[in-house]
């Protein structure tokens, strides 16, 4: 309080542009900059440009273009409803009550294999003396593999958001608290928190597939075709029968596996779950 915090270099490097516009499909004008080379693709180039946001970011320029449209998107979709259980070992389990997918897990081997560079150029970084040229290019490749991640979560977030809503007229998802459920497990020194290990590992994974974005994109997307997004309280409905509608905590025999105690319905948990979330 009372004094000027000053903005610290390459934290939060971004500038917009209220005028901006495309000259030759290759090139952005920016005002006082003039023109500008850019690669990548811009959909609807024939659109009025409204702002031009530039973000400097490892050794990087990005454009976010932001343009008006007003055109319609609605698409003849199945009349159908289709339920999403989101889990740890199937990141996504997808059934609309006659097909079953599992969905993910492709994600993961590819999440793994560069959370394992990022990991090693850390350790890297570590060693090298702060602010130095070889501290600076190794900091530069952490961030890079940052991005990468950040790319490949966003690509999947896209991918099974736009088959969901572009398919079906409504979809169902389980209404989860994602903050409440990455808590630190730690706990405190007065309350600590209990299965330390294992409650951290499911944070890990929870945050790693990104569920968050998914249900951020389903959320317009759904808007977007003129489907419709369904939240469902989440309570039980890994340990309530998807036939009898029994519910015990026995129900569910481990990760993979659902055996009703009372009708002996015996189906893969996660689908099962899928289930209730759909009916």
């Amino acid at each position: 309080r009372g004094f000027t915090k000053f903005k610290k270099k390459g934290v939060k490097d971004v500038i917009a542009f209220p005028q901006a516009w495309l000259v030759n499909n290759d090139k952005l004008f920016i005002q006082k900059y003039g023109d500008i080379k850019f690669k990548g693709n811009i959909r609807n180039k024939n659109k009025t440009i409204k702002t031009v946001t530039v973000t400097y970011k490892n050794n990087k320029f990005y454009a976010s273009i932001l343009y008006e449209d007003f055109n319609s998107y609605k698409k003849e979709l199945i009349d159908n409803i289709v339920g999403v259980d989101f889990g740890v070992v199937n990141p996504l389990t997808v059934t609309d009550g006659d097909t079953l997918k599992y969905v993910g897990k492709s994600i993961k081997r590819r999440l793994k294999k560069v959370n394992l560079q990022r990991l090693r150029q850390q350790r890297n970084l570590s060693r090298k003396k702060k602010g130095s040229f070889n501290y600076n290019k190794n900091k530069i490749k952490v961030g890079l593999l940052f991005e990468k991640e950040q790319r490949i979560r966003k690509d999947f977030a896209h991918q099974v958001s736009y088959r969901l809503a572009s398919k079906f007229n409504k979809v169902a998802i389980e209404d989860l608290n994602i903050s409440n459920m990455t808590k630190s497990s730690k706990g405190t020194i007065t309350n600590p928190g209990v299965n330390v290990k294992q409650k951290s590992g499911l944070n890990r994974e929870l945050l790693n597939i990104g569920i968050g974005r998914i249900v951020q994109y389903l959320s317009y997307k759904t808007n977007k075709y003129g489907g419709k997004l369904i939240l469902i309280n989440p309570s039980f409905t890994s340990q309530e029968c998807n036939k009898c509608r029994y519910t015990h905590k026995n129900n569910r025999k481990n990760q993979a596996t659902f055996e009703c105690l009372r009708c002996n319905n015996n189906i893969n948990a996660d689908y099962n779950a899928a289930l209730n979330i759909r009916n």
